[in-house]
């Protein structure tokens, strides 16, 4: 059985989400010196890192609320026939292909010319599904997939042995209050910034505590102005509890957020941005997402 939690903490440090400690590594769990809890470790590869309590702000819609705090509270267990949520066996071929082209797309921008292309540890915070956390796995020499839902820890981790993909770890963690402190170098957080602005606030508060010092992290929110009738209210919302900004918003939300650095690039979903057709498209249809590369800069 390979080992890849010692092969994390070999190359960065994790930490107990309660008081930032550094923990240790006793047996098949991880230790807190300060206030003693140990976060049990599953085959070597998956590690339970959830803090005492989850984080639930009074803004958080009712359903919202409910259904983390039911997640956050189910215990741990294997299943090789879990389902996550947005998985390719329950979606329709073309909504498939959208998705597959958003993931080569931000693959683009955490590689490409001003990334951290240099980075040999990638983290997908809020991993799903696994779309990017299996397509980037043999790009980088260790990935680390987290989520809240133990539906989607199994989901991803039997799809990685089924493709033969054993440079992994799992962590199963509360996004809020990670097990990360000023330590990741490069990390993505897709499709989860869409709750409201005190949501974002504090997941934005999150990312930015969780990255190192010379970190970069990409970030991505629903655009207004990609379906303004909907946004109105004048059409039927397909996902009415999603929040959605403009840039304008969004700049003013990372600025509050801390972040020191940041820069915009537009997805359209529809079509492919290289060639003739992505090119006359980008200039007149409005942007589907809006990603941000963030870096949050030297720790407070």
């Amino acid at each position: 059985m390979s080992d890849q939690v010692e092969a994390l903490l070999s190359s960065t440090r994790l930490y107990c989400p309660d008081d930032a400690t550094p923990l240790e590594r006793k047996g098949e769990a991880l230790t807190c010196a300060t206030c003693g809890r140990t976060f049990p470790i599953h085959n070597g590869e998956l590690i339970e890192l959830l803090p005492k309590a989850p984080t639930i702000d009074p803004s958080f819609s009712q359903g919202y609320a409910e259904g983390y705090t039911e997640e956050f509270n189910r215990p741990f267990r294997w299943d090789k026939d879990a389902m996550a949520w947005g998985a390719p066996e329950r979606r329709a071929p073309r909504w498939i292909e959208r998705r597959k082209r958003q993931v080569r797309w931000v693959q683009s921008l955490l590689t490409g010319p001003g990334s951290a292309a240099d980075s040999s540890l990638f983290c997908d915070l809020s991993g799903g599904a696994g779309y990017y956390t299996l397509e980037y796995a043999r790009s980088f020499k260790q990935v680390i997939h987290c989520d809240l839902s133990i539906g989607s820890m199994n989901y991803v981790y039997h799809k990685a042995k089924a493709q033969g993909i054993n440079n992994i770890v799992f962590l199963r963690i509360d996004y809020f209050r990670t097990p990360f402190h000023h330590s990741l170098p490069l990390m993505l957080c897709c499709d989860t910034l869409i709750r409201g602005p005190v949501h974002e606030r504090m997941l934005l508060d999150s990312i930015r505590k969780s990255l190192a010092p010379d970190g970069m992290a990409l970030v991505d929110f629903h655009n207004w102005w990609h379906n303004p009738i909907r946004r109105m209210k004048l059409l039927k919302q397909n996902f009415p509890s999603q929040g959605s900004y403009s840039k304008r918003q969004l700049d003013t939300l990372l600025r509050d957020a801390g972040a020191l650095e940041f820069e915009c690039f537009p997805f359209f979903q529809e079509f492919e941005q290289s060639g003739i057709v992505g090119k006359i498209g980008s200039k007149i249809l409005p942007a589907t997402r809006l990603a941000y590369r963030i870096r949050a800069g030297a720790p407070e």
